[in-house]
């Protein structure tokens, strides 16, 4: 689950948050391929690819699902082996396939927030916020819960959400909330501790306003935030 605003000018294929190891046998994770071939069929820009296993199993999004223009975009894939393999946007089902049944989900190299780490310059240009990563698949109820309630008690729409009606935490294994203060150097995992760095980012611009909070800018040709080991 992640927020998105895309500030447009992606070109190819550039990684939201996502792993691919070394050999490339190893993806897991969202990009958006842009102006790529989309397996659902032509050019689609702004749309948003989801991957297991690299070629295990893909979706991709129909265009403009994460559309330029300022607005920010709620993000979700989801995986249960056998059951299902989803993209929600905005709590949407837009992208499905059948999954295989008992897929691993392997983490061989470093998770990066606004980047692909493969062939070139895969950078996003937009700002990322609020993203987790649960070992499990989340329901609608669930999805909607923190679309709209958000995992720190504050929703998208700034209202508070009183403790008792807060999403519940089953299966979380990572929260980057991207509240750090400026200058801060990485954003911080409340959750595992999986705290990532920012690589050729400037600690001092680059921390905005985001959906829920604080985000973290991308600026398309450099900027990402890694997590390793």
């Amino acid at each position: 689950s992640m927020w998105v605003r895309n500030d447009g000018g992606n070109e190819g294929y550039e990684g939201l948050f996502q792993h691919r190891s070394g050999d490339n046998s190893n993806q897991q994770g969202l990009m958006t391929p842009s102006n790529q071939i989309n397996p659902n069929g032509g050019n689609q820009p702004n749309d948003v690819m989801g991957r297991l296993l690299n070629n295990g199993t893909i979706i991709t999004t129909p265009g403009n699902s994460i559309p330029t223009g300022g607005a920010w975009t709620h993000v979700v894939q989801r995986y249960e082996g056998g059951v299902l393999h989803e993209i929600l946007i905005d709590g949407t089902v837009v992208a499905a396939d059948n999954a295989p049944p008992n897929l691993p989900i392997v983490s061989d190299g470093a998770w990066r927030f606004g980047n692909d780490a493969c062939c070139g310059n895969r950078f996003f240009n937009g700002a990322i916020d609020d993203t987790a990563l649960y070992n499990r698949a989340l329901s609608d109820a669930e999805v909607a819960a923190i679309r709209e309630a958000g995992l720190n008690g504050i929703s998208h729409t700034r209202a508070f959400i009183p403790e008792e009606t807060r999403l519940q935490t089953d299966g979380l294994v990572g929260h980057w909330t991207f509240d750090q203060a400026r200058f801060h150097p990485t954003a911080n995992d409340s959750i595992g501790g999986a705290n990532a760095a920012l690589t050729s980012m400037d600690s001092g611009s680059d921390w905005v306003n985001g959906q829920i909070g604080g985000a973290l800018q991308f600026d398309g040709g450099n900027d990402q935030a890694v997590i390793s080991g």
